[in-house]
Formats: C-alpha cells, sequence, structure tokens
C-alpha cells in the first residue's frame, strides 16, 4: 500500500474454486483499504499466463510486473432493499414435546439442527443435500416416529430447527439469547449435522459427559467415535453458554470433497449411513430423555428403601430383583 497498491488479490490455494466462501472479513485497516479478492489457484494461473510467468515465481520475484492480462468482475448485490426494516430475520422452528414425569417434565432436551442452506447465484446452486438437510430429515423422522408409536419421555424435548446456521450459527445464538426454556433447565442440547455419508467413524463435536454418551450409544450400535473438543457446530452457542451439548456428524475425506459444494445434493446421500446416524441419535435421545430419569428414580427409590429399612423393597431395586 505504501508503494501505491489500489488492490489486493489473496490466493486460496486450498480448496477447489466451486467451494461456496461466506464474505471473509476486511483484511486491511481503514484508511488504508483498497479493494480485496479471494481467487482460486486456478484464476492465479490464467492471470499469469501471458506474462509466462508462474506462481511459484512470485515466491521468488519481489519486483513489480506487468501482468498482461485483463479481467472484468461483475457482482449482483444485495443491500438495505433486501431487508425493508433496515435488518434481516431469521426464524427457528420449534416445537415441544412435553415430558409425562411431574419430577423431570421441568428439564429440557433439545435435539436440533440447522435447516438453511448456502443458497445459490445465478448458474450456481447449492444443495445442500448432506450439509445440512440430512440432519433436519433425522430431526424429523425421530419426531414422527415418537408421535406415531405415542411414545413419550420422561423429560421434556425440544425439536428445534435452526435458521442462520451458516451464518455462524445465528439462530442458535439467538435462542440462547432468548430462550423457550430456561437454559439452567436444559440438560442436554444434541446438534445433528451432516449424517448422510460418511463411513465407519462418527465424529461427536463438543466436550463434557455427554459426549461420551453419545460415544457410548453409538458404540453400542457398532460404530466407532471420534470426539473433537474443539469441533466447530451449532452446538457450540449453548457450550457458551455452560449447557452440556454436543454436534453428532459423519466426518471423512469423503463427506469433506462436498461440503460446501454443488455436489453436496441427493447422489451424495449414503442410505446406510442416513440410517445409522438416525439410530445413534435416536439411541442417544432416549438415553438422555427417557434412561437418565429412570436410573434416576431407581436409585431414588433404594435410598428410600434404605432409610425405610425395607430390604424387600431394596433387593426389589436390583437387577436380579427386576428380573
Amino acid at each position: 500500500l505504501e508503494h501505491g497498491a489500489v488492490g489486493l488479490l489473496l490466493v486460496d490455494s486450498d480448496q477447489p474454486p466451486d467451494v461456496f466462501r461466506p464474505p471473509g472479513e476486511v483484511w486491511l485497516p481503514e484508511p488504508l483499504s483498497v479493494p480485496a479478492l479471494r481467487i482460486s489457484a486456478a484464476v492465479l494461473d490464467d492471470l499469469l499466463q501471458p506474462s509466462a510467468k508462474t506462481a511459484a515465481d512470485l515466491s521468488i520475484t519481489f519486483a513489480p510486473f506487468e501482468l498482461g492480462s485483463q479481467a472484468t468482475l461483475s457482482v449482483d448485490v444485495a443491500g438495505f432493499e433486501a431487508c425493508p426494516d433496515g435488518h434481516c430475520q431469521g426464524q427457528n422452528v420449534l416445537a415441544a414435546l412435553p415430558g409425562r414425569d411431574p419430577a423431570y417434565a421441568d428439564q429440557l432436551v433439545i435435539l436440533g439442527a440447522q435447516y438453511d442452506g448456502l443458497g445459490q447465484t445465478p448458474g450456481v446452486l447449492w444443495p445442500g443435500a448432506n450439509d445440512n438437510a440430512s440432519g433436519v430429515a433425522v430431526l424429523l423422522e425421530i419426531a414422527r416416529s415418537w408421535n406415531e408409536s405415542g411414545f413419550v419421555p420422561s423429560r421434556t424435548v425440544l425439536f428445534a430447527a435452526w435458521d442462520a446456521g451458516q451464518e455462524q450459527a445465528l439462530g442458535a445464538q439467538a435462542y440462547v439469547t432468548r430462550p423457550w426454556f430456561p437454559l439452567d433447565k436444559t440438560v442436554a442440547v444434541l446438534q445433528l449435522d451432516a449424517l448422510g455419508a460418511g463411513d465407519a467413524f462418527l465424529t461427536v463435536g463438543g466436550t463434557g459427559g455427554l459426549g461420551q454418551n453419545l460415544a457410548l450409544a453409538a458404540t453400542t450400535a457398532g460404530y466407532t467415535t471420534t470426539v473433537k473438543d474443539d469441533f466447530p457446530g451449532g452446538h457450540y452457542p449453548f457450550q457458551e453458554a455452560d449447557v452440556p451439548a454436543n454436534t453428532l456428524t459423519w466426518l471423512s475425506d469423503a463427506t469433506q470433497a462436498h461440503a460446501g459444494r454443488p455436489g453436496d445434493s441427493l447422489q451424495a446421500i449414503e442410505l446406510e449411513s442416513l440410517a445409522a446416524g438416525g439410530r445413534i441419535a435416536d439411541l442417544a435421545l432416549l438415553g438422555i430423555a427417557e434412561g437418565e430419569p429412570a436410573l434416576l428414580r431407581l436409585l431414588n427409590q433404594r435410598e428410600q428403601a434404605a432409610n425405610d429399612q425395607d430390604y424387600s423393597a431394596f433387593l426389589n431395586t436390583s437387577a436380579s430383583g427386576r428380573e
């Protein structure tokens, strides 16, 4: 900038050119800002072609030179007219299933999935089949199957489809700011993300005992898990608010190859992986919403029997006494 630069081209060589990239932060401070664009390595090669130089030459050549090429950029942008009231408003879709046990119905378990996608630009569509229509599909199927069977868990369950998940989980952040239920009564948040394709390794994102319970549920279903404490996901706003929260996802080279790209379409979905992800999520949710209260009830009965010196009742709370 001190030598008269009027623009900046930042080469991103790590990702293919069709990977969706959200608007980046301003790279240069005011008042020194100049137009800045992120380009792919392929675009750089095209720009350098008339000069007979390569990308490797730029690392050893620091003197300015003429590219000999020209490019025209046309961008359709939406300004304030896209949000008539001055700001854009997202919509979370929430449905609560009240718990059946009065002793635990005030405790909440959230099953969440972001439902927004990357959208489209002229000529390019990002379908978002795996990220994250698959997570929403699992959420809806669990809600449907529970309703169809008439099952009502001991704890209250909130089925939450978050908006603006692609915008740093703004939908989940908004809920944390204005929750339907007290956060101190929210015992767990299970976020479903990209469950439609993957291999035998399931990733549990986040920290805490809930992550270990999810790993146990996956192991019970015959799958190996990897727990990643620093995994970014829709659980993060809850984790920041000290609410036990984790994300459940398949993570592999195969899924990453389609992530944020037009190829994330229906053809990328693996039905076996989707079904397995659904079973694991259902099992984990059952364990939190029903299994834990059942165990706590049993322990309370055992404590009361011991205090009453009612040995018959105490033995009935053991595994052999309940057979």
